[in-house]
């Protein structure tokens, strides 16, 4: 297998506490492996792939030939048949089942992990739904117009004029999800219908992490109100989408809406104050803090532990740290963005991508990435409030490694991927693939990586001086 062994620098700056501990590291040793997994086929002839969560395999959907497509799972033909709906192919989270949808004869069906199941005169073109174990099945199905059902682990449940996508709660043994008939509208949660209502939300029924609680939202008379375990709250117009959000610790639980005009959120069944408008609200690890971004008088807030804190344009949600002491968002004054951290303000920038903030697992470390130009889409990563070098594209994003000593993340340079470790460009690749970096240990990581047509497992292990 080729390997490379280069001798890097770490360029890291801390931000508070995170200096000293930082500040001791050598540089490492970088023994780079890359092992090809598969070839893939030209991008025009396929779907997207599919990555495994484990990282060691990959799947795609293939146009073989006319009037007939493929299912190829590290590059061999796993299933073929006249037509496959592209995006209906799903991976189990334990990377070893495989679901997808068939049409044929003007019926569809569900190939599941090689069995062909039940045929339909249509199903969801998204595909099943795996279980958290990957132990449960539901799909959509319909018999017909205005006939749809959800199939449960193969059986088919009460026909609905529609039905909405299932899901399962995190420990796999509950399900649910939103049907209407007619004008009316039901959740079916394990089988048991609640309602009818005039109306319902999308994204709705909520289970807690525990999985013992469920919230909902209904429309009765005209009003919305949230149902947190079969307890109807107070009346509001509007219903924000998103909510309602459990705490971690599935002991309480927030949820935001609009009343005359005026928007406000719960928090335990404690109304707030009314803004003119409202972020989703956000509870920290160990469920004791909440923040939300709340705008009035033409200027945004960030409501946090009671307190309103700063002016803005906008705010972002907040994203606590592991430890639950610390909080950022990302924030907006006229064109720019910045980030505030610990209720301090960071540098202007053209624009922060929301999604890249990330505290290290130790909390003492905080990276995201920002675009410094107007006029470029260039991107940079802030690690620890030291900017790190210009590239065109910043993919997988930033993550740090179990013990917090070690940051990375991909970048692309003029059609040129690399691996970026701690501040130093590493390997060279014809594309980096924006897959996430997957660490194994303190200092093993690996990823994926497109050379031509070949997909090449991409191994690198830290090695101290």
């Amino acid at each position: 297998m080729p390997r490379i062994t280069v001798v890097v620098g770490l360029c890291m700056a801390g931000w508070g506490v995170a200096a000293a501990s930082a500040a001791a590291t050598t540089g490492p040793a970088v023994d780079l492996q890359t092992v090809p997994l598969t070839t893939m086929p030209a991008a025009a002839s396929r779907s997207a792939p599919i990555v495994t969560a484990d990282g060691n395999h990959i799947a795609c959907v293939v146009r073989a030939e006319p009037g007939r497509m493929t299912v190829m799972l590290d590059g061999k033909v796993v299933g073929s048949h006249p037509w496959i709906l592209p995006h209906s192919l799903v991976i189990a989270p334990n990377s070893r089942r495989m679901a997808y949808v068939v049409q044929a004869n003007n019926t569809m069906l569900v190939q599941l992990d090689g069995q062909a199941g039940p045929a339909f005169h249509e199903l969801d073109t998204a595909g099943v739904v795996f279980s958290p174990d990957s132990q449960r099945v539901a799909y959509r199905a319909s018999r017909g117009s205005d006939q749809w059902q959800i199939v449960i682990d193969g059986t088919p449940g009460k026909t609905y004029t529609q039905v909405g996508r299932p899901q399962f709660s995190p420990d796999s043994r509950r399900y649910a999800y939103l049907a209407t008939t007619g004008k009316q509208w039901f959740y079916v949660i394990d089988g048991k219908e609640h309602g009818p209502f005039e109306g319902a939300m999308l994204g709705c029924p909520v289970f807690s992490p525990d999985s013992q609680r469920v919230g909902y939202g209904i429309k009765q008379n005209g009003k919305m109100r949230m149902v947190i375990d079969g307890k109807e709250g107070p009346v509001f117009d509007e219903l924000a989408l998103g909510t309602p959000i459990f705490s971690p610790n599935s002991q309480r639980v927030a949820y935001a809406g609009l009343r005359d005009g005026k928007a406000l959120f719960v928090t335990d069944g404690v109304e707030s104050a009314p803004y003119d408008t409202l972020g989703l609200p956000a509870f920290s690890p160990d469920s004791k803090r909440m923040a939300c971004a709340v705008g009035k008088d033409g200027r945004r807030r960030m409501w946090l532990d009671g307190q309103e804190i700063g002016q803005y344009d906008t705010a972002s949600v907040a994203l606590f740290s592991p430890d639950s002491r610390r909080v950022a968002w990302r924030a907006g004054r006229g064109k720019q963005s910045l980030v505030v951290l610990d209720q301090q303000e960071g540098p202007l920038h053209e624009a922060v991508l929301d999604t890249s903030m990330i505290f290290s697992p130790d909390s003492k470390r905080f990276a995201y990435i920002y675009r410094p130009e107007a006029t470029s889409e260039r991107s940079v990563a802030m690690v620890d409030a030291k900017p790190q070098a210009s590239y065109d594209l910043i993919a997988p994003l930033p993550v740090f490694s179990p013990d917090s000593r070690r940051v990375v993340y991909g970048a692309r340079r003029q059609r040129q991927g690399m691996l970026v470790i701690d501040g130093q460009e590493v390997g060279s690749f014809e594309v980096l693939v924006g897959w996430p970096l997957l660490f194994a240990g303190n200092d093993t990581f690996s990823t994926l990586a497109l050379s031509g047509e070949q997909v090449l497992k991409i191994t690198a292990r830290l090695k101290p001086q």
